[in-house]
């Protein structure tokens, strides 16, 4: 009798699922805000950052001319409100603009190192789980043990540790 009434809260019928999306509908206008900020914090992060695009594409050996023509080119010459919306129309588009250095798409940039971020994470992933889990149930057999304070300390020195080190 105890099972039928524990498990009756989460018939079809219940309020679980409506619940659920009001959740999930509320996280996804959250997303709004949040990838603006960050597309916009980006934004600014580029024209703060020392140094001149046009500059660094053409070398300092170009004359005023050029690099007039590089900034009309690449839409620096126009006022920063202007830009951000420029960019902002694009980010939106899935338009992710041209790399000074490289002179391709950034998005098909980003694209080609998709599979070897994909494979290092993968790797790094899958080393996690093999090593922690078993370090995990051997600290957890006697907590507060000599062997859960050895692997915390180990975890704890690793962690803290810059990835340099460890690389």
């Amino acid at each position: 009798m105890f099972r039928v009434q524990q498990f009756a809260a989460f018939r079809r019928d219940s309020a679980l699922p409506q619940l659920n999306s009001r959740f999930v509908v509320r996280r996804l206008l959250q997303l709004i805000p949040t990838v603006f900020g960050i597309v916009l914090i980006g934004f600014i992060l580029v024209h703060v950052a020392p140094g001149d695009p046009i500059v660094a594409i053409a070398g300092e050996n170009g004359d005023a001319s050029y690099y007039a023509f590089m900034r009309h080119r690449f839409g620096l010459d126009a006022p920063l409100p202007q830009q951000a919306a420029t960019y902002f129309v694009r980010v939106a588009r899935g338009d992710m603009g041209v790399s000074y250095v490289q002179g391709r798409g950034s998005l098909s940039l980003i694209l080609e190192r998709v599979p070897a971020t994909l494979l290092l994470t993968g790797t790094a992933l899958v080393l996690a789980v093999v090593i922690a889990i078993p370090l995990g149930a051997l600290a957890a057999r006697h907590p507060f043990g000599a062997r859960d304070i050895g692997i915390n300390a180990a975890v704890i020195g690793l962690h803290s540790a810059p990835a340099f080190w460890l690389a």
